[in-house]
């Protein structure tokens, strides 16, 4: 199976050259890609900075801050359009910049089939929907419902819809190419939007495992509050044989 790498990140240029440098440790002959969501001035100077870290560097351009936090789903659309339907994989791993990998990807994925989705903190949204910001705060609430009443009206959706996490998705090229054909609309978030269309499409949906939903215990390693994490508890896993070998966010250089 060949698997790809896609770098998603927008500052802390150090950090970043830091952790690609951990992801080809670990994974030494898988291509790594760049999403760069930052500031569009600052394009020119990052590539320079990173030259030679990444095979190449997609700049979304054209949208704000807060469309590239909610739509990353719709942003790899966008990469995949302009320049990842040419390229030779099976698989494609979203790695973000402040996410920590102490393991090749065919192990930490290893349980997920080359053909599914394999989504983080994936969990039935009916165990979450009134709890979960993106379903109980406005306008989000309202655009999910505007979301799921278009899938349904559009594409005869009726199954049970998921919640999930951004961090460390997996996508089936076969997924990505019939998603990049098609017209998403930008309501909600991604973390909703993802698997949704997987459903939509036919592919199955796996979860990663890398943390479980509302785990006090589970933030400590990988939360997606801006929790930071501790250097101890990260050492502490590593050193255990059946450890935990992902974690986030991490947002300093990383230092063995």
């Amino acid at each position: 199976m060949k698997r790809i790498i896609l770098f998603r990140f927008h500052k802390n240029m150090k950090v970043c050259n830091n952790h690609i440098s951990l992801l080809k440790r670990y994974n030494p002959n898988v291509p790594i890609y760049g999403l760069y969501g930052g500031k569009e001035e600052d394009f020119p100077k990052i590539k320079k900075i990173l030259r030679g870290a990444l095979k190449n560097i997609y700049c979304i351009r054209g949208k704000s801050r807060n469309w590239k936090w909610k739509h990353g789903d719709l942003a790899i659309q966008k990469w995949y359009r302009a320049y990842g339907r040419k390229l030779d994989f099976d698989v494609l791993h979203l790695v973000e910049w402040d996410l920590l990998f102490f393991s090749p990807l065919d192990r930490l994925y290893k349980h997920v089939p080359k053909n599914a989705l394999g989504l983080t903190l994936l969990t039935p949204l009916k165990k979450v929907e009134h709890t979960w910001y993106w379903t109980t705060h406005e306008p989000h609430k309202t655009e999910w419902k505007q979301l799921l009443n278009h899938a349904r009206e559009k594409y005869g959706y009726q199954k049970k819809p998921y919640a999930c996490i951004c961090g460390g998705a997996y996508f089936p090229r076969r997924f990505l190419e019939k998603y990049s054909q098609l017209s998403i609309p930008e309501l909600c978030h991604d973390e909703l939007r993802m698997p949704l269309y997987a459903q939509i499409l036919g592919f199955k949906l796996c979860n990663t495992g890398f943390r479980r939903w509302n785990s006090q215990e589970d933030n400590q390693y990988f939360n997606a509050k801006n929790i930071p994490l501790k250097l101890a508890a990260i050492k502490k896993e590593l050193k255990k044989s059946n450890g935990r070998r992902a974690f986030h966010p991490w947002r300093i250089v990383w230092n063995d």
